[in-house]
């Protein structure tokens, strides 16, 4: 069905907004992933 939103996209969107002003993810999960990849 069209336009209905199970669980995990619910989740999925909730997590994807928190995620992007954590301040864990944005001082130390992120930087250490980019530098990783090699795009620090």
């Amino acid at each position: 069905m069209p336009g209905v939103m199970n669980d995990y996209d619910r989740l999925a969107e909730s997590y994807s907004e928190s995620n992007e002003t954590a301040i864990f993810n944005a001082y130390y999960e992120r930087p250490a992933m980019l530098a990783l990849a090699g795009r620090s």
